[in-house]
């Protein structure tokens, strides 16, 4: 049974897409990670933490979800929403702008001398 109104694999988009959305005031970015995840890694500048549990049940199909490696946010597109192709993992690789973590891939452990 299709749920969405666009093809599965249409409804998988580039973070460059999502944040071009974003900025243009078109769509939302609901990141359905924990906020421990976000402290950690990091978020989308603009993005709305949203709960897992309800959106899996009753996506916002007007949203973009994102989670860290696109697999939670499977849940709400296998409803007919739309998610960012590769989660937030993707996003920081592509460059768009992106809140700090505490943690971030460009810090290495310090050699020990």
């Amino acid at each position: 049974m299709r749920v969405g109104s666009s093809a599965p694999e249409e409804r998988q988009i580039a973070p460059s897409v999502a944040w071009a959305e974003l900025e243009a005031g078109t769509s939302r970015l609901l990141d359905l990670r924990s906020r421990a995840e976000r402290a950690t890694f990091g978020y989308p500048a603009g993005s709305k933490k949203v709960s897992l549990v309800v959106h899996a049940v009753r996506p916002d199909r007007s949203a973009v979800y994102l989670c860290q490696h696109a697999v939670r946010s499977k849940l709400p597109w296998r409803r007919g929403a739309r998610e960012v192709a590769g989660g937030f993992k993707a996003w920081t690789e592509a460059g768009v702008p992106a809140v700090p973590g505490a943690r971030t891939s460009d810090r290495r452990p310090r050699s020990e001398d």
